[in-house]
């Protein structure tokens, strides 16, 4: 630990965290290179990736727009005042991209892999997972406090009084917590990460994607053997969750 403290910004650093953060560099610079290009010295998909990133960046424009962007979506939200006035404010929210209360896709029937079936999932927390709402320790209650000032903090960004902000900030966190309470703890979900390979047992498939391809699982310049006997560890270990999925569904209860 003394040799290799973990980042500030990290909750730990392992393996992955290392690959994700070659990953976000390489992005970072695709980003960059495709931002100083001129309109019409490249092809369209980098011409529309420099202009995304450039219009990310453009703070003074940012500033100046305000909420102006998502004032229709914020005047939908106060004016929520019974369940159905929820219910037709969370399609309008889903529509738009966001997830305000859970996750909501088309995805593929885990009892039939023929059909295409709308897919649900748990949202709406600001925090990782519902255990930081629960746990009552003392770091945690620093960080649940840490993390109301942060609510309070973007509110006033978004136009109101300290005593205001304040005061929603506690609504926010309330309706949070209230939604961990009833979300499934980490055991039973499993998050892969971006670089990280993963099987979907509704495909019956593992993936591996690209990014995954690097050290230390992945070397084009590395004797094959370490690579098989990388990615080789890899593929067991994504085997085990498939016979482990399998067995779930063979479970009486």
């Amino acid at each position: 630990m003394a040799e290799h403290p973990i980042p500030a910004d990290k909750q730990y650093y392992a393996t992955f965290t290392e690959m994700q953060d070659r990953v976000d560099n390489d992005l970072h610079a695709l980003f960059l290179n495709a931002s100083a290009v001129p309109a019409g010295d490249a092809d369209r998909n980098i011409t529309l990736i420099g202009r995304f990133y450039l219009s990310g960046m453009d703070n003074g424009t940012i500033d100046r727009e305000g909420l102006a962007g998502i004032s229709d979506l914020l005047l939908a939200i106060d004016g929520i005042d019974s369940r159905d006035d929820l219910t037709g404010t969370t399609i309008v929210l889903l529509e738009q991209g966001f997830s305000p209360a859970y996750y909501y896709w088309a995805g593929v029937n885990p009892e039939d892999s023929t059909e295409v079936v709308p897919a649900l999932y748990q949202g709406g927390l600001g925090l990782p997972d519902r255990d930081y709402y629960l746990r009552n320790d003392t770091g945690s209650v620093e960080l649940q406090d840490a993390y109301r000032e942060h609510i309070a903090r973007v509110l006033m960004l978004a136009g109101e009084t300290a005593g205001q902000a304040a005061t929603d900030a506690e609504t926010v966190y309330a309706m949070e917590k209230a939604l961990a309470a009833a979300h499934l703890g980490a055991e039973e979900n499993r998050d892969p990460q971006t670089v990280n390979a993963y099987y979907d047992p509704t495909g019956n498939e593992m993936v591996f994607p690209a990014a995954i391809l690097q050290p230390p699982f992945f070397d084009p310049d590395a004797d094959p053997a370490f690579n098989y006997a990388a990615l080789g560890w890899v593929i067991g270990h994504e085997m085990t969750h498939a016979q482990k999925a399998q067995w779930y569904a063979r479970r009486p209860d």
